[in-house]
């Protein structure tokens, strides 16, 4: 699993920065995007993918491109939104991209729509701290979830070990084993959908 994620991260960013030196700027952005997604603790191409989608994002805008530079910025958010763990990893980062969105998404605005009524100021949009902080997964029931994920493969593993014998017939601790695989799947369930 380790390799597969490192495997991917690698191969998106191998193909993100060939997008790039031939400027094909949507397909770089998805494959930064797409090597962000391989999530895993410490993994430097991940770590890589965002630097690369922040440096594209400034290079589009330094080059006059506020379109193609907003879209960098609303991916690197996309993708730190999606990842997962404990914690929000990178999530140090979202006052600068949301600041970034806010600046480009003001100015396009206020580009295409002259003579309108403006818009709430930067500082009353990002007043709210949900944008630059999201709401995080409990660490109570993410720590049950993870529990009862333990017990119900160890369950299923304990079952076929010492609840079945050699031609599949149950043994005296079945029941046992089964109470407590089931358990440890409740456990997984109520864990993560109340995290």
């Amino acid at each position: 699993m380790v390799s597969r994620m490192l495997y991917g991260a690698h191969h998106h960013l191998g193909l993100a920065e060939k997008a790039r030196s031939e400027g094909q700027w949507p397909q770089c952005r998805r494959e930064y995007r797409r090597a962000m997604a391989y999530y895993l603790p410490g993994n430097p191409w991940m770590r890589r993918a965002k630097q690369g989608l922040v440096s594209l994002a400034k290079a589009l805008e330094a080059k006059g491109d506020k379109d193609g530079s907003l879209a960098a910025w609303r991916d690197l958010r996309s993708a730190i939104l999606m990842l997962r763990g404990p914690g929000q990893p990178y999530g140090d980062a979202l006052p600068l991209v949301n600041a970034a969105i806010l600046r480009l998404s003001r100015d396009r605005h206020e580009r295409s729509a002259r003579g309108k009524q403006p818009r709430a100021s930067g500082s009353e949009v990002l007043r709210g701290q949900r944008l630059n902080a999201p709401p995080q997964p409990h660490p109570v029931f993410t720590g049950l979830g993870l529990l009862g994920f333990i017990v119900w493969v160890g369950g299923t593993f304990a079952l076929i070990a010492v609840g079945l014998d050699r031609h599949g017939k149950r043994q005296q601790r079945f029941w046992p084993v089964v109470g407590a695989t089931a358990a440890g799947f409740l456990l997984f369930c109520l864990g993560m959908g109340l995290a």
